[in-house]
């Protein structure tokens, strides 16, 4: 965790928040990589859920060091994002 002013930010949201803030506001994915060496590692719990809000339709790629990569989605990693359950009018005009 990186502190930040009023508390902790996880990486995942951390580095969204500024590449946004820096005018890069569409992206293609995401990918989420450790160094645990026989399984993938994906985002806990309050990053899934930053994502969700951020944009629920993109696709998580999950990286480990031997550059194996699972393709996996929100909506597997937090069900009620799918964006059938959610009014998506404000997510980039989707």
């Amino acid at each position: 965790m990186i502190p930040v002013s009023g508390g902790k930010k996880q990486a995942t949201e951390l580095n969204v928040s500024v590449l946004f803030s820096q005018g890069y506001h569409h992206f293609a994915g995401f990918a989420i990589s450790d160094d645990l060496l026989d399984t993938y590692v994906g985002p806990c719990g309050g990053c899934r859920q930053f994502l969700c809000e951020f944009n629920p339709v993109l696709p998580i790629y999950l990286v480990r060091p031997d550059k194996a990569v699972e393709v996996t989605s929100l909506a597997k990693l937090l069900p009620e994002c799918s964006p059938k359950t959610m009014d998506l009018a404000f997510h980039n005009g989707v």
